[in-house]
């Protein structure tokens, strides 16, 4: 597609402007504010309805202090000639809306209006204009990038810059990051297997969640710590009715021992109290036996629950910090992959020039005039290192950018 004519009319503050290219390159200078910029804001407009710095509603009105004069039309035409050898007139009108209201004496602006003329057809819709355009243009954003040197950086998000970088010169694998990082050396297999797809932000989301729910695994050990602290006994909890029972038995067999003391000494009386206090003992000895098991239980389930807990934190803090060198790794892999695809683009357009030597036509010695033969074949020779020159780097900054 070549532009053969670019007409502008009430567009951006240009009253009335034709740009005849004739289908040949050409260079647009002036100084600042004097409508170098507005000339591809214009073209761009015509066929995507974007300005250069790819805003949709970027203003078209021509202005008078800060405000837009009304009642004029605002159009761009250009005339094209496509890849056939044919041509074609694309124009685009950006109109006021006034109306007038039952009741009132004079109409009123009610908004805008867009109308569009292929080929001096005025009947156009937005559709059929849109595909026309998608026909002889191509995506938008392919045009967008071989038109303009500042879209890639400025018309593009981060995101989609690293997505195209990614399908020109080819993803990393994990492994080769991995690989290429001592930092990471020894990452855990279950982490690998997130990272292995190359889905960064898959990844990220993946272990977003393993982190939520271990702290959820935290919550609940330490919600169980603290039941396991309360249930602990403070005390031995001895059963006091019982215990009250066989102190009253002691108490009556010593009253009848001392009445025994003035009447005679009671063998069996004394046997009775013996295995009555050798009960109590056991009864006490057994208490103390229960208490310690169980609180060797509660011991030991909450230092379990602790060591779980501390592990798991250690877990976090040391997978935070391998995602963090992630992070920086790739961010360092991203800022060197945009380096590679700028040197690629100047090398890609690197035209082949004649130094002042090889178009020097006369011999350096005697200065007579060189044959033609030899001037031709010592250019052609020139060009031909020039091409494989320009093949070898190109392929060594592909091979760097794998």
């Amino acid at each position: 597609m070549k532009l053969l004519e670019l007409k502008l009319e009430n567009f951006k503050g240009i009253k009335e402007f034709t740009l005849n290219t004739e289908g040949e390159d050409v260079e647009v200078l002036g100084t600042n504010e004097t409508g170098k910029s507005t000339l591809f804001d214009a073209f761009l407009w015509l066929l995507f309805g974007r300005d250069s710095r790819n805003q949709a509603n970027a203003q078209v009105k021509t202005l008078k202090e800060g405000n837009p004069i009304h009642g004029l039309d605002h159009s761009v035409e250009a005339l094209l000639e496509l890849a056939d050898g044919k041509n074609i007139k694309l124009k685009k009108i950006y109109k006021e809306k006034w109306e007038k209201k039952r009741g009132q004496s004079e109409a009123q602006f009610s908004g805008h209006t867009t109308t569009y003329e292929i080929n001096d057809r005025p009947d156009i819709k937005q559709k059929e204009f849109n595909e026309k355009i998608s026909e002889i243009a191509g995506d938008e954003q392919v045009f967008r990038l071989v038109t303009d040197p500042l879209y890639f950086n400025e018309g593009l998000t981060w995101k989609e810059r690293r997505k195209l970088i990614f399908e020109v010169c080819g993803d990393i694998p994990p492994e080769e990051i991995i690989e290429a990082t001592p930092e990471l050396e020894g990452i855990e297999q279950e982490y690998m297997d997130v990272l292995l797809p190359g889905d960064y932000e898959e990844a990220q989301k993946a272990l977003a969640a393993k982190k939520k729910k271990t702290n959820q695994r935290l919550e609940e050990i330490r919600v169980r710590v603290d039941e396991n602290n309360k249930n602990m006994p403070k005390e031995v909890n001895f059963n006091e009715g019982e215990l009250k029972t066989i102190q009253k038995q002691i108490d009556e067999l010593k009253e009848k021992r001392s009445q025994a003391f003035y009447t005679g000494y009671d063998e069996e009386l004394n046997n009775k109290i013996t295995e009555l206090k050798q009960e109590i003992s056991d009864l006490r000895e057994q208490a103390r036996k229960e208490f310690e098991e169980q609180g060797e239980e509660l011991r030991k389930a909450r230092n379990d629950a602790q060591y779980t807990q501390d592990h798991l934190k250690s877990l976090i803090n040391r997978n935070k910090n391998r995602l963090q060198e992630i992070a920086e790794e790739k961010a360092k892999v991203e800022d060197n992959l945009n380096k590679l695809a700028r040197e690629w683009e100047l090398l890609y357009h690197q035209e082949f020039e004649l130094n002042a030597e090889d178009d020097d036509t006369h011999c350096p010695t005697c200065g007579q005039m060189l044959p033609y033969d030899e001037v031709h074949e010592a250019q052609q020779k020139a060009e031909e290192n020039f091409k494989k020159k320009k093949a070898e780097d190109l392929e060594e900054n592909e091979q760097a950018g794998k």
